[in-house]
């Protein structure tokens, strides 16, 4: 079986648009990348807006902690605000991990600086900072985390609870380092 080679040539005298779009192929795909496009940039935007996942984090300032080393126990005053544009209820903060136990969550808003034994559930607008405490007990010292370990909110959307990370500001180190540190030499 022989392959014969058509020349360029008399292909553009059979078709002079052949390997070409053609005009209505060629604006809907103009059409279809303003489309995406579009779509692309609203995505961002609302995703931005904290509308489908909440934008909380730690305010820029000082961190706290105290240690009552004679028991291992260990309270950290933290504030988280919502960097979001929309209002978000935050059900609980905090995890236990290794070598952490979580025992408990204590504080108030900001605005009312006396402490609520059980501060959560509680709604947040945007721009709103909550103070707390996290109550943690050190179980093994050798196993803190050591990389980043983001302390975690759970937050109620209406399609249900979802667990975020609040990214930590202002720490050198991650911030259980720094904290659990003075306790674990």
């Amino acid at each position: 079986m022989t392959i014969t080679r058509v020349p360029d040539e008399v292909w553009r005298q059979l078709d002079p648009g052949a390997g070409t779009l053609s005009r209505r192929t060629s604006l809907r795909l103009w059409v279809a990348l303003a489309v995406v496009l579009v779509l692309l940039v609203a995505g961002a935007a609302l995703w931005r807006t904290g509308l489908v996942v909440p934008r909380l984090a730690w305010p820029d300032g000082p961190h706290s902690w105290t240690t009552q080393s004679d028991e291992g126990v260990v309270r950290i005053d933290f504030q988280i605000v919502n960097d979001g544009r929309f209002p978000v209820t935050v059900q609980s903060v905090g995890r236990s991990g290794p070598g952490l136990e979580l025992l408990g969550v204590e504080g108030g808003r900001v605005e009312n600086p006396t402490p609520d034994v059980h501060p959560f559930p509680t709604t947040l607008a945007p721009g709103t900072v909550i103070s707390a405490v996290l109550v943690y007990r050190i179980t093994d010292c050798t196993h803190i985390p050591t990389g980043s370990w983001p302390v975690t909110a759970q937050v109620h959307r209406p399609w249900g609870t979802m667990t975020v990370d609040v990214p930590e500001q202002g720490f050198i180190e991650p911030w259980q380092t720094q904290v659990f540190s003075v306790v674990c030499r």
